[in-house]
């Protein structure tokens, strides 16, 4: 058996993870929003480190490939619990559409991010690094000023 590919294992960690979240209480969320924030970087980090550097004239995109399948397990949920739902043929549909642009997009994306021909947004913050270089330099962070 091949072994599974990194940002395909914590895809279907976000999906478990939305799956959890429909039903966690209320303080249970931060930790499961924590969860999914841990998951997203660590597909944004593969992706840094094993795709091409992008050309000069790469367009950016708007989001990092970890968001963009953080949303697609939201989305795979919501159409997969649209079948079993109370939910109007009409909506259903939708919900399954949704999904389906989302997966061309994704596809599109990364095309264009293995051709070198889109660039991805530096979303990353390392607070402990980014705390400790503003004390040096005096630099407040934004919302911090009393």
């Amino acid at each position: 058996m091949l072994p599974e590919h990194p940002v395909l294992h914590a895809a279907r960690e976000l999906a478990v993870l939305h799956t959890t979240l429909r039903t966690a209480l209320a303080g249970e969320s931060v930790d499961i929003d924590s969860a999914r924030s841990g998951l997203v970087h660590e597909i944004d980090r593969w992706v840094s480190t094993h795709m091409p550097q992008p050309v000069g004239a790469a367009y950016l995109h708007t989001e990092s490939v970890g968001m963009v399948v953080e949303r697609f397990a939201q989305y795979y949920l919501d159409a997969q619990t649209s079948l079993d739902a109370d939910t109007t043929e009409p909506y259903r549909h939708l919900l399954w559409q949704r999904l389906a642009q989302l997966a061309v997009a994704y596809t599109d994306l990364s095309f264009e991010i293995s051709a070198g021909i889109r660039k991805l947004p530096n979303l990353s913050f390392h607070p402990s690094q980014d705390d400790s270089n503003e004390q040096e330099h005096g630099n407040e962070q934004p919302g911090t000023h009393d």
